[in-house]
């Protein structure tokens, strides 16, 4: 295990099986790229006042976006068992429009029908997808 290992190099006691020495490469490699980018850190304030806060926050929204598996879509009559996540649908519906040359496909909403009076779903999906073309 890749923990034996660290441990092992830690310790000064490496295997001198080539995967274990290939992996203390890499792991000594590591080490130096944190010590380097500490170094910068603690020497590099930067004196415009920027503060990735706002930038962080913004990216961690897209990752919790792209997350959260969105609905369960009926792929066909209800009865019939048969579902796919809204995410999976939405990225399938854009990759599909991009084999479009030129096409670039931007947000994807996939609204379910609803059978009047019952709530369930009756298996048709409305789509509108945003896209930019030559």
């Amino acid at each position: 295990m890749l923990s034996e290992v660290w441990s092992d190099w830690e310790d000064g006691a490496v295997d001198s099986c080539p995967h274990c020495e290939r992996a203390v490469q890499e792991l000594d490699q590591l080490g130096t790229a944190v010590r380097q980018l500490e170094d910068t850190t603690d020497e590099a304030c930067d004196p415009s006042g920027f503060d990735p806060a706002a930038l962080t926050q913004r990216v961690m929204d897209v990752v919790r976006l792209e997350l959260r598996p969105g609905r369960p879509l009926p792929l066909s009559n209800p009865a019939d068992d048969m579902w796919i996540m809204e995410s999976v649908a939405a990225r399938t519906l854009r990759t599909a429009a991009e084999q479009v040359p030129g096409v670039r496909a931007g947000s994807c909403r996939i609204d379910p029908e609803k059978a009047s009076g019952t709530g369930m779903g009756t298996g048709k999906v409305t789509v509108r997808i945003g896209i930019r073309a030559p």
